[in-house]
């Protein structure tokens, strides 16, 4: 059973007070960053490592910053891996698009937008969310006239 802590944005159950009787509860922290970049290359051989090291340090950026108490979401491996994955599958998205995939529905607090564009921003990475960013979903092509045809 996976379980995120208990507490804001996870308000559910307390997992050791249900199940603690019952199971044998663990709580398995994040990789050392070592180990991260090391599952990122698993996943993404042909991402750069200079990549991989980037999003490797800007999410234990984020990491510090709810242990700080500055953000409330624990951005986890599994939102890193996401971003690599898809930096690996659609290489011509770049940066930008594939970390919208993870932080897009942050951008609808004003406070939080602005805290994750300074974080990525620190770490050279444009941030592509808040009010200003654009999504291209495809490269545009221009139809060629319609024209009625009856068999």
């Amino acid at each position: 059973l996976l379980a995120n802590k208990q507490g804001y944005p996870f308000l559910g159950n307390d997992l050791l007070s249900e199940l603690g009787d019952c199971c044998s509860c663990h709580d398995i922290p994040n990789p050392d960053e070592e180990s991260e970049k090391e599952l990122m290359r698993f996943y993404g051989p042909d991402v750069p490592m200079a990549t991989i090291t980037r999003l490797t340090l800007l999410f234990k950026d984020l990491r510090a910053g709810v242990d700080n108490g500055l953000l409330s979401y624990p951005y986890s491996t599994r939102e890193l891996l996401n971003i690599v994955k898809h930096l690996q599958r659609f290489p011509e998205d770049g940066l930008v698009l594939a970390i919208q995939n993870v932080f897009s529905f942050d951008a609808y607090d004003a406070d939080l937008a602005a805290h994750l564009q300074k974080t990525l921003h620190e770490h050279g990475i444009p941030s592509g969310i808040g009010p200003q960013a654009t999504v291209a979903l495809s490269k545009p092509e221009h139809l060629s006239r319609s024209a009625v045809v009856e068999e």
